[in-house]
């Protein structure tokens, strides 16, 4: 309740109070002019009579008035009811929501989990053996044609370009690389899967040569020691094309690639080469 409705309140109770006592006066005034002075109990009986019914209309009066008042009171909360079922019904079904998706969180680290393991298992065949370690050369029988390394560069979304450069400055950086743990820096399972993709294509299709060494610590390190120049000068000059300095950013195609790369052609070369650094031996 606030201010304004406890002062009309109060209100109406004065002037009710003031209204029955003034009736009251007046009733007994002209019940004494009305009749004779000896006839005092009998002016008191008519005064009192007088009295009780007009404070029986008035009460009558107050009845409804309150009546009305206590029907809009019971509206209002019946309407909070309403509101109320309505609020705990929509947090009941929350709730069966909430233990529902809770319930397959199991299932989805295991599902996380299965694919994780899966994509270990495909790097892991990769055909990174031994025989490489002959100075094994890229295939002279056949040669990929140059329309078909140009097709594919050209048509390569950002973060397939993003991965082909990954490759193509650990080829110029001579660099002995980690490239299971590097793959699998990437926070997308989008682009783990694209990137595990895209090296069985160059090495099933001969673009690049490698070797493979093994460290102290048994761990399996890849060194790109060939690649196929026209696939390495196209990825160079589309990169720097796609992410040139005076581009237009507001039509940039924000694509996450899911190594977390800046917009600009030289931030996204720095942190490509200090992913290179991090994994490399």
């Amino acid at each position: 309740m606030n201010n304004q409705e406890l002062k009309r309140k109060i209100f109406r109770l004065h002037r009710n109070y003031s209204i029955s006592i003034l009736v009251a006066i007046i009733v007994i005034l002209l019940s004494i002019h009305a009749t004779d002075a000896p006839k005092l109990y009998e002016n008191i009986s008519f005064a009192s009579t007088m009295s009780s019914l007009i404070l029986s209309i008035i009460a009558i009066i107050y009845a409804l008035q309150t009546s009305g008042t206590l029907a809009s009171s019971l509206n209002k909360i019946q309407k909070i009811s309403t509101r109320l079922n309505k609020t705990s019904i929509k947090i009941e079904k929350s709730n069966i929501n909430l233990s529902k998706k809770i319930d397959l969180i199991p299932s989805e680290f295991a599902f996380l989990k299965e694919k994780i393991d899966n994509s270990h298992k495909v790097l892991e065949n990769l055909n990174f053996n031994d025989k490489n370690d002959k100075d094994e050369s890229i295939d002279s029988n056949y040669e990929l044609p140059e329309t078909l390394i140009e097709a594919y560069v050209e048509r390569a979304n950002r973060s397939l370009l993003d991965i082909l450069m990954l490759f193509t400055l650990v080829h110029k950086k001579k660099s002995n690389v980690k490239i299971n743990d590097m793959i699998f820096s990437s926070d997308s399972d989008l682009i783990t899967g694209l990137a595990i993709g895209v090296l069985q294509t160059i090495i099933s299709l001969k673009l690049i040569k490698y070797k493979k060494t093994t460290s102290k610590d048994n761990e399996v390190y890849i060194k790109l020691v060939e690649m196929n120049e026209s696939l390495k000068d196209l990825v160079e000059r589309k990169y720097a094309e796609t992410y040139s300095t005076d581009r237009d950013e507001d039509t940039e195609d924000k694509e996450d690639t899911g190594f977390n790369l800046p917009l600009d052609y030289d931030g996204r070369i720095r942190k490509l080469n200090e992913i290179i650094h991090e994994y490399s031996l």
